[in-house]
């Protein structure tokens, strides 16, 4: 009994340590596997990132990417559609807000007040808002006036009567100089210099008194550069609060656009619309006794002479002497200086 007793307790322990050994070889096996599972998805990828893809897989990733795109192009045309109605509103309620265009030398109004102001960044921000004007008007004064490819010399004028006193005068000048476009602009920054100088508003912006006879007139310069051409802008102040402007006032405005052709020749474009003389009260004052060319109109003709024809007259003696000042003076000047610096 006894004997058989022992013998049942080894067969048990027999058997556990023998279940012991199968978990323990199983759980070894187990992490062999995934170990050798490991070592093949390894060198799995690195096959594959050798092998070239399947076509389908081609296929599948470019047709994500085609959608995507798609998509992203999708909202951007929906949203440049609504920028493009908000712009179209915007521009619909300007037009409906701006006032019919009239010629700037028929408004009378604003010459009654200064929008410079007195403090040096109220002056400095009328300064520029002045000219930033004319920037902007540039289109509207070389709309249709220059030809393309016509390198002048060519001067025109336009005149026409305000009132039964004033005059309106637009002239138009374009050449080709055979000099750098820097050499040129140096000739105008000097020209500007030699005038008397009021006030340095910014390193670009300069305030000058000019000398007309009898007569003086104070202007703002500013020069812009941009698209590889230079602006040169002037501006007549015609009321200014801190600096006497004279008895005697004109609209004054003087668009000049410098571009360069090679390296070695300038295009120069300028358009300048002023009207004649006016007073501290606003109304114009004879042309007879401001302009020499009005003034020999007048003794070219009969005493009993139309207005009109006195006109037309002055317009004509101002058109012969432009047309030899330009090519003889102006022209001529600008060229020697430059063959000269």
């Amino acid at each position: 009994m006894k004997e058989t007793t022992e013998r049942r307790r080894r067969n048990r322990e027999h058997v556990r340590k023998h279940r012991e050994l199968n978990a323990l070889e199983k759980q070894g096996l187990k992490d062999y596997v995934a170990r050798l599972q490991a070592t093949v998805n390894e060198l799995t990828s690195i096959q594959d990132a050798r092998r070239p893809l399947h076509w389908r897989d081609v296929a599948m990733a470019l047709r994500a990417e085609s959608d995507r795109a798609v998509s992203e192009q999708q909202h951007l045309r929906a949203s440049l559609q609504r920028q493009e109605h908000v712009a179209q509103a915007l521009w619909s309620y300007c037009l409906s807000m701006q006032a019919t265009p009239r010629p700037l030398t028929t408004t009378t109004s604003w010459r009654h007040a200064s929008v410079l102001g007195t403090t040096p960044s109220a002056r400095r921000r009328g300064f520029e808002w002045l000219l930033q004007h004319m920037k902007c008007n540039l289109g509207r004064a070389f709309d249709g006036v220059f030809v393309p490819g016509d390198a002048g010399p060519g001067l025109r004028l336009h005149m026409t009567p305000i009132g039964a006193l004033g005059a309106h005068i637009v002239v138009q000048k374009h050449r080709v100089d055979p000099f750098a476009l820097e050499t040129v602009f140096q000739y105008f920054a000097t020209q500007h210099a030699e005038q008397m100088r009021l006030e340095d508003v910014a390193p670009d912006l300069r305030y000058v008194r000019y000398h007309y006879g009898s007569a003086s007139q104070n202007i703002a310069l500013q020069y812009f550069r941009e698209h590889g051409r230079i602006l040169l802008l002037s501006r007549g102040i015609e009321h200014d609060d801190v600096v006497p402007t004279g008895l005697l006032k004109r609209t004054w405005m003087d668009w000049i656009v410098l571009t360069p052709i090679g390296e070695n020749a300038t295009m120069i474009q300028e358009v300048y619309e002023s009207t004649s003389w006016y007073g501290g009260d606003g109304a114009f004052v004879p042309l007879e006794t401001t302009s020499p060319w009005y003034q020999q109109a007048v003794r070219l003709l009969p005493a009993s002479a139309p207005r009109d024809e006195v006109f037309e007259r002055y317009r004509l003696l101002f058109q012969t002497y432009l047309d030899e000042a330009f090519p003889n003076s102006e022209v001529a000047g600008c060229r020697e200086w430059c063959r000269n610096h």
